[in-house]
């Protein structure tokens, strides 16, 4: 729009109207949500041993809200970072650092675990490790080209993975962030 020579002003306002159709068919939809296998019990896992839990999202607050609670995972998380939040979106990583600014943790205590490359960008210019799960519709050798520490064919296997993390069996004050689409 910038190219085309479009006014700031105008430009502002077609945005917000696109935020305004995204919004309303993602809301349109969220009834359809449901918790993906083994998600539940990795996060009640980390909440137990004291990992705090944040989700990344290029969806809109109210649908965030709306699907994790349907899904019955809100009571799981400890903050959300959104779309039309204050910040640029991912692969920007302001809107990473700004959740984990929410949540109290240092950057260097954190995983980013996502399905998506954008995911994986998004890690790396944060400078923290990503781990992939493939809940999405990528490749899981795209995935691995994408820089993770690890790749997962479904958050229930990553159970496993995070009980036998010596960095979280001995830390109790190791944090995770998990992303949500």
């Amino acid at each position: 729009m910038r190219e085309a020579g479009l006014p700031d002003e105008e430009r502002r306002r077609r945005l917000a109207e696109l935020d305004r159709i995204m919004d309303k068919v993602e809301l349109e939809r969220v009834a359809e949500t449901t918790a993906i296998r083994g998600a539940v019990e990795l996060l009640e896992l980390l909440r137990e041993r004291g990992i705090k839990i944040g989700v990344l999202t290029r969806g809109c607050q109210d649908y965030a809200s709306a699907a994790l609670s349907g899904a019955g995972l809100m009571r799981l998380v400890d903050a959300i970072e959104c779309r039309n939040s204050d910040t640029k979106a991912k692969p920007n990583p302001e809107s990473y650092l700004r959740l984990i600014e929410h949540l109290g943790v240092r950057k260097e205590d954190t995983f980013f675990v996502g399905d998506h490359p954008i995911d994986a960008k998004c890690a790396a210019n944060a400078g923290v490790p990503f781990v992939a799960v493939e809940t999405g519709d990528v490749a899981p050798d795209d995935l691995r080209a994408a820089g993770c520490v690890a790749v997962f064919p479904d958050v229930g296997s990553m159970v496993e993975w995070f009980k036998k993390m010596p960095s979280i069996e001995s830390k109790k004050s190791s944090n995770n962030l998990v992303d949500s689409h």
